[in-house]
């Protein structure tokens, strides 16, 4: 669930004002935070969710019944489809996805128009690295022979992965033709409240 949609579900309706006001923040960073155009910073949660009326599982639309909670992984940085270094160099910011995912899963903010298909530009994937054997229809982070990472869907009739993307620059992986690298299956995609 969206914060947006959290604050006009509220009865009566929550202003941007009032949670700006709970929350110690301007209306506008308020409005950003709601529109994706800014990050939430993860020691903000606990009082956002308190300004919102809920806790921080209900901010990303996940209940506590039948244990369903939400977890902090590290995003290692931004997937720009170029080199894979330039991908993960800064474990310095979290962000929070479901719980459940592999205990080494990552996330990647995709930059650039690579992966449109799967996500909008404000937006994340989660990776689990514990998962490379190729399932059909599934989605993966692959590196090419160039060393360009980018989300790609397997597909087995023929054997190839697909790009996630509308750009026709960017082409298919033909498995047995070319060299890739999997480092891990797609578990998760996401936008920030």
């Amino acid at each position: 669930m969206r914060l947006k949609e959290i604050r006009e579900a509220k009865e009566p309706r929550l202003t941007l004002e009032a949670i700006a006001e709970r929350v110690g923040k301007s209306v506008s960073q308020v409005s950003r935070w709601e529109s994706g155009r800014s990050a939430i910073q993860s020691k903000d949660l606990d009082a956002i969710a308190t300004a919102y009326e809920t806790d921080i599982p209900g901010l990303f639309g996940v209940g506590r019944e039948g244990g369903n909670e939400v977890r902090e992984i590290p995003l290692l940085g931004r997937i720009v489809s170029g080199a894979w270094e330039e991908a993960v160099k800064s474990t310095e910011e979290y962000v929070y996805a479901p719980a459940g995912r592999g205990r080494r899963a990552f996330a990647l903010k995709p930059v650039g128009d690579s992966m449109n298909e799967l996500i909008g530009e404000n937006g994340y994937v989660v990776v689990d690295p514990d998962q490379t054997d190729l399932v059909a229809d599934k989605v993966y982070i692959v590196i090419d022979v160039d060393m360009r990472a980018s989300a790609k869907r397997f597909c087995v009739e023929p054997l190839r992965f697909e790009p996630c993307t509308s750009n026709p620059s960017y082409k298919p992986i033909i498995v047995g033709k070319q060299p890739f690298t999997v480092i891990g299956r797609v578990t998760d995609i996401f936008s920030p409240l």
